[in-house]
């Protein structure tokens, strides 16, 4: 009986279930893709530069530290409501994750290695690309399914500044004591947390093969 409602309600309202889904996948989509962009490079440029990495982390830690509803509050005064706070909100908690796995990914690359690859008269870039992050590759991707995970869970209370997503649908279903449409918002966002956490754990493995067969 539970399910029937949730696929029922799912069918009678399939164009606002689908928009929900597309709305989460967006603001995720952006938020992470902004966290990877700046996090890698930052995590790379912490890890040699550790005088000023500590001051940093600690910067970072402290956003995320504020609750992420209370953070979403603190900046509708300046930003209004919608996706624009979400992502802001959402990128520092994401982005705390994958420096970190960054910093430390880069710091576990053994000197000897590096040594050699100077030796054999390879340059600063050359050892970047082709030594550094591909050792460092693993331990950037699982930061990366971390922050996937705390992205896509934070974007479901991002419904609460009108930022859309699967978090409406849970909403819903709580305001008007129905499980079963609550459960269909909710167990969508799981599906998706497995799925990208599937995909991530992939291509962990992958490149932790790479690396020891390196």
């Amino acid at each position: 009986m539970f399910f029937q409602e949730m696929i029922t309600f799912i069918s009678e309202n399939e164009e606002m279930f689908i928009d929900a889904v597309l709305r989460h996948i967006l603001i995720c989509a952006i938020t992470l893709a902004l966290c990877v962009v700046i996090g890698i490079p930052l995590g790379y440029y912490l890890a040699k530069n550790e005088k000023i990495a500590s001051s940093v982390i600690a910067v970072i830690n402290g956003v995320k530290m504020i609750p992420v509803i209370a953070a979403f509050f603190i900046l509708i005064p300046v930003m209004g409501m919608g996706m624009p706070p979400a992502i802001l909100v959402l990128f520092f908690y994401g982005l705390y994750t994958i420096v970190i796995s960054t910093q430390s990914g880069v710091l576990n690359v053994p000197k000897s290695v590096i040594e050699s690859a100077l030796g054999m008269g390879m340059n600063p870039k050359q050892i970047l690309l082709e030594v550094e992050l591909p050792l460092a590759k693993p331990m950037i991707i699982n930061g990366i399914r971390i922050a996937t995970i705390e992205v896509i869970s934070g974007t479901t209370i991002a419904s609460y500044i009108s930022a859309g997503g699967l978090g409406d649908i849970i909403l819903w279903g709580m305001s008007n004591m129905n499980y079963s449409i609550t459960f269909a918002g909710g167990g969508m966002v799981i599906l998706m947390v497995i799925i990208c956490d599937m995909i991530l754990a992939y291509m962990q493995k992958r490149s932790s093969r790479y690396c020891s067969t390196n």
